[in-house]
């Protein structure tokens, strides 16, 4: 069911529906996981990301909000924009749908 909503919200199908219904699934089966093969497609970046900040890439991706995020993730809103700042920082893009982009070309996040 997870998948089916991760597909749903990439394609952009009712996103306040899918995101609540996101929000609900447990995050173990929410997140899809970022593969060792996904990791080496780093190898181009200045600075590779983090975990937290794939995690964070990956609920984008998802179409989460950063209060979503912060429920997900157990961490403080705070927290996440932090997160958020630094790994668009890195890839040197400056809004979500760009990040999305480039993240889905480059296969950091799996949809």
């Amino acid at each position: 069911m997870a998948r089916l909503l991760h597909q749903a919200a990439a394609r952009g199908i009712t996103p306040d529906t899918t995101g609540r219904l996101l929000a609900a699934v447990p995050v173990a089966e929410s997140a899809p996981a970022v593969s060792p093969q996904t990791r080496s497609d780093q190898a181009g970046l200045v600075e590779p990301l983090s975990e937290r900040e794939l995690e964070v890439l990956q609920l984008i991706a998802e179409g989460h909000s950063n209060r979503s995020m912060s429920d997900l993730l157990g961490l403080s809103i705070k927290t996440v924009d932090g997160h958020r700042t630094s790994l668009m920082s890195k890839l040197g893009l400056h809004d979500r749908t760009e990040v999305v982009k480039y993240a889905l070309h480059r296969q950091l996040i799996d949809l």
